[in-house]
């Protein structure tokens, strides 16, 4: 392995480290930022407390439901 090889090699693991130090980050920031909001706005209970997460499926590319699954 060359040493421009090492070289490259240790840029991309650099750059992997920081977008998961960035991604850990911005999820840390999202969920204070989730607590934080209903407790200044006043909510309690149910209404307060962010429990329904997002689905990673894009509303209008969720797979079609096969109709022994479909409710």
């Amino acid at each position: 392995m060359t040493t421009f090889d090492k070289r490259e090699e240790g840029f991309e693991k650099k750059f992997a480290h920081d977008e998961e130090l960035r991604f850990k980050a911005n999820a840390r920031r999202n969920k204070l930022l989730g607590l934080w909001a209903p407790e200044k706005m006043g909510l309690s209970g149910p209404a307060g407390t962010p429990t329904r997460r997002r689905s990673w499926w894009p509303t209008s590319r969720r797979p079609a439901m096969t109709t022994c699954c479909a409710k």
